[in-house]
């Protein structure tokens, strides 16, 4: 079984492959039309396409080879872990700038989510001082283009949950200089 899972782990082939960035693997691997690249890892609520985000490799050609593969064998980009974690929020995290720029372009309302211990994109991009300017401007401008998306009605801001990324998200666009996000927030 193509799907089956690590009893220890719960991660299938593809997992394994993904984590290791073995791109010649993962081809292989879908060709096979009963692979499920959508499955879920029990352990973390992760897929195959979460497990190329990892701290001990870089975003290297393999790496972005996996993400294109998986991609076009319809991986859904818009999941999140068991921690409240999407994808381009992993990107971010471990530095994977060129995949970050794909995930903002395939789902750029992914900068809104919020995670179960209430982080956010903004968050990481300032705790991340070696992410690129260019992605920083970029999830910026989706900002400023949907502010009256994210900041519709004082009602929306009931929850202690967006009130606190709201905040956040006004200091780092201060810092960074978004005046237009300042003054609209």
């Amino acid at each position: 079984n193509i799907n089956r899972t690590d009893h220890s782990s719960k991660m299938t082939y593809l997992m394994y492959a993904c984590e290791n960035h073995y791109d010649e693997i993962v081809k292989l691997l879908l060709k096979n039309d009963k692979i499920d690249v959508n499955k879920i890892c029990k352990e973390n609520g992760s897929t195959a396409l979460f497990f190329i985000f990892n701290e001990n490799k870089n975003e290297s050609e393999a790496c972005k080879n996996i993400f294109e593969y998986l991609i076009d064998h319809n991986a859904n980009c818009c999941l999140k872990d068991n921690d409240g974690w999407n994808m381009l929020m992993h990107s971010i995290m471990y530095k994977y700038n060129e995949i970050t720029t794909n995930l903002l372009d395939m789902n750029p309302k992914s900068i809104f989510d919020v995670t179960n211990n209430n982080s956010s994109v903004f968050m990481l991009i300032h705790k991340n001082s070696r992410q690129k300017k260019e992605v920083r401007n970029k999830i910026f401008g989706i900002l400023e283009e949907h502010l009256d998306e994210y900041y519709p009605t004082v009602e929306s801001q009931i929850s202690t949950r967006f009130r606190n990324s709201a905040g956040v998200t006004l200091c780092i666009a201060s810092y960074y200089g978004k005046s237009k996000i300042v003054n609209t927030l």
